[in-house]
């Protein structure tokens, strides 16, 4: 959220200081590289803040359902957890698990049993279909993306390494295709 802040109020003065930091042949190709990265940041921002609401919207209709003290809270910190890759899940659900528990040992079980459901249904359906299409990334690239990106910089690399990965293969295929057939073949002598 603060890394789509940040984009949103000093985007541009970010784009111009690395634009000076470019040679004059070469920043056509560079302004195109950054849209294409501005676009998929952009995809991935949206498809992330998608699925935290429905993460969100899910524990909030389980927990009325199940009578789960303070889940309107509850459901506001499941989505904002849910922004963070990889570990946002188990620390988004455990306090509403917590929570459930007060209820009864009937209502926690019912209530974890529901976010471990729901965690699989995310993971493998929601997130490679809403996040993963919105970068063009596998699954198993995004997740592998989000692995080295946390083991390299813990969260905050877990946030930006499927975004990161996903420009980068983006302004990839976009210079491959406008590169003439002969250049690939040509070789210095």
């Amino acid at each position: 959220l603060l890394f789509a802040i940040t984009l949103l109020l000093d985007g541009d003065r970010i784009v111009r200081g690395f634009r000076r930091l470019v040679p004059e042949r070469r920043r056509a190709l560079a302004d195109r590289a950054g849209e294409l990265a501005y676009e998929v940041v952009g995809r991935y921002i949206s498809g992330s803040l998608l699925v935290a609401g429905i993460a969100g919207i899910a524990v909030l209709a389980a927990g009325t359902i199940l009578g789960v003290p303070l889940t309107p809270l509850a459901a506001v910190w499941v989505a904002l957890w849910d922004l963070v890759p990889q570990i946002g899940g188990a620390a988004g659900g455990i306090p509403f698990v917590l929570l459930a528990i007060t209820e009864g040992p009937t209502t926690g079980l019912a209530a974890a049993v529901f976010f471990i459901l729901y965690l699989q249904i995310e993971n493998h359906i929601l997130g490679p279909l809403i996040v993963g299409q919105a970068v063009k990334l596998s699954p198993p690239a995004t997740m592998t993306a989000a692995l080295i990106g946390v083991s390299a910089a813990g969260v905050v690399g877990a946030l930006i390494a499927v975004p990161l990965t996903g420009a980068v293969k983006a302004v990839y295929l976009e210079f491959r295709r406008r590169r003439p057939p002969d250049a690939a073949a040509t070789v210095p002598e």
